[in-house]
């Protein structure tokens, strides 16, 4: 319930987000790119642009039941196993799971100077082998370089 009251209900009330379709008991929520935001107050203009550059790089998101797709993302059977593998770890971990992976990232990024902070997570391995992607990768081929060990800015 807190990824829906925190996240998707307040997203879904400022139109930032929209409820796409349904599969197997797990609603598809879609990042609204295309919004007006002509009306909005400055603050919430810049929070919209600052939501929609998140997604940037990002393919889709996931929670207890709910999956947000970025406005490009198609929901391929990879793309669906991946992020359902996600909605069952929140299921499985509750509340828990957003702390576990947060801390987790920021442990490889701490302590394990030769991993990355989002490829070796181990929510994101057990996600990319649920969907047969692949699961391990070297530092060479890190999306920005082998520099680059932390996935969030």
């Amino acid at each position: 319930m807190m990824y829906w009251g925190l996240y998707l209900a307040p997203l879904m009330m400022l139109k930032f987000i929209q409820w796409e379709s349904d599969r197997e008991g797990v609603h598809i929520f879609r990042v609204n790119a295309a919004l007006s935001t002509w009306r909005m107050q400055r603050w919430l203009h810049n929070v919209y642009l600052w939501y929609i550059a998140r997604w940037k790089d990002w393919g889709a998101s996931a929670g207890p039941y709910c999956i947000t797709l970025s406005p490009t993302q198609q929901l391929t059977e990879r793309t669906w196993l991946h992020e359902k593998s996600h909605c069952d770890d929140c299921l499985k971990y509750g509340w828990l799971m957003p702390f576990m992976y947060f801390f987790h990232s920021a442990w490889l990024w701490l302590f394990c100077k030769d991993k990355h902070s989002y490829l070796d997570n181990f929510s994101e391995r057990k996600a990319r082998a649920a969907a047969g992607q692949k699961v391990d990768f070297t530092k060479e081929e890190w999306p920005h370089g082998e520099d680059d060990r932390w996935a969030w800015w």
